[in-house]
């Protein structure tokens, strides 16, 4: 069962490593993913401008979106680019938990969950950043691949350090003359 511990949490780390990698790739075309969650017309608008005025700075200074436009992207923008800044920051902190040894294998339902979880969302991310999909598809992905197991990574770290593990390996003596004598 140690193994099968051990290799679940070795998995756990690669796909979230993984995850990790592959939401960090998205931030560099945020500005596509953003265009795709507009209106048809300020979408149009965004378009006219050089490809590489995907930025808020340059678009404001360009003063050729309408203002509905400029407040739609501004508000896409803000909450897309919070969303990527918390997935990196909640995967980073799960790694290092992970690596300094606060998460152990002797959790197998947190590291199956775990798998399964960033290995979807991996999947996810992989989509996403392929289809430059809107930026509102990232809400799901966030929710369920990177807030939900980082939610039940710190639940386990709260029992860690409430006591409730490590797990003992040897039961209770079963009588006086099963403990040792100091």
């Amino acid at each position: 069962m140690q193994t099968l511990d051990g290799w679940l949490l070795s998995v756990r780390f690669c796909a979230a490593a993984l995850q990790l990698g592959l939401t960090a790739s998205v931030s560099h075309a945020a500005g596509e993913h953003i265009v795709r969650a507009m209106s048809l017309d300020c979408a149009a608008q965004v378009r006219s401008l050089s490809g590489t005025c995907r930025v808020t700075p340059c678009i404001v200074a360009s003063g050729r979106l309408t203002q509905v436009c400029l407040e739609s992207w501004k508000e896409l923008e803000s909450t897309f680019s919070t969303e990527l800044r918390l997935a990196l920051a909640l995967l980073t902190v799960e790694l290092l938990g992970i690596v300094t040894g606060l998460e152990g294998p002797c959790n197998s339902v947190l590291n199956l969950f775990g798998v399964f979880f960033h290995a979807t969302g991996s999947v996810g991310v992989l989509l996403f950043w392929q289809h430059d999909a809107s930026c509102r598809a990232f809400h799901v992905i966030f929710v369920l691949c990177s807030l939900l197991p980082f939610t039940c990574e710190l639940m386990a770290w709260r029992g860690l350090f409430s006591g409730a593990r490590p797990v003992p390996r040897f039961g209770a003596p079963e009588s006086v003359t099963d403990r040792m004598v100091a």
